[in-house]
């Protein structure tokens, strides 16, 4: 459980102290976004230190049989969620095409140092009203010089980890 409350404290943290930040300086730059996932960091640790250990019954040969099979699904969707064969950028999913481009959209904008709160990118002098904690994350690590892809498959992943986790103490 203590992994699982510093992940979430990180992730959290990290976006509501850049959101903050970016509306205080009228946009996201890099000491921000460092500083975003600064206080992310430290906020996973106090939440690491501050969780109690809980004692974990053992996993059984089904419980190794699920686990196996949701790792093995939740890589095969994300590993692959965004990949270029070629010069050409491919999703799995084809329920994801107008996603991506979306979430590739959100991301670059918030990066790109935009005043906070920021316009709709896609329809012109509108407010933004799509929720943009996932993609504002994405959007820190792209600052902070990670590729967007990767971004995505990490935070896909990380994702998974903690739902898989979530699922397992709440079911068994």
């Amino acid at each position: 459980m203590r992994s699982a409350a510093s992940a979430l404290a990180f992730v959290f943290a990290s976006v509501i102290a850049s959101l903050l930040l970016g509306a205080v300086f009228h946009g996201l730059s890099t000491p921000l976004a460092v500083a975003g996932l600064g206080l992310g960091i430290f906020a996973g640790a106090v939440a690491w230190r501050t969780t109690p250990e809980e004692k974990r019954a053992p996993l059984g040969l089904w419980d190794l049989l699920v686990l196996g099979v949701f790792v093995l699904v939740s890589l095969r969707a994300f590993l692959w969620v965004v990949f270029y064969r070629g010069d050409e950028i491919c999703v799995l999913s084809p329920n994801n095409l107008g996603d991506m481009s979306l979430h590739f959209n959100f991301i670059r904008n918030f990066a790109s140092g935009v005043p906070f709160w920021p316009e709709n990118p896609i329809l012109s002098g509108a407010p933004l009203t799509y929720p943009l904690g996932a993609d504002l994350f994405n959007s820190l690590l792209e600052i902070c010089g990670v590729e967007i892809r990767r971004g995505l498959v990490w935070a896909g992943l990380g994702g998974a980890a903690l739902t898989g986790f979530a699922l397992w103490r709440w079911g068994g």
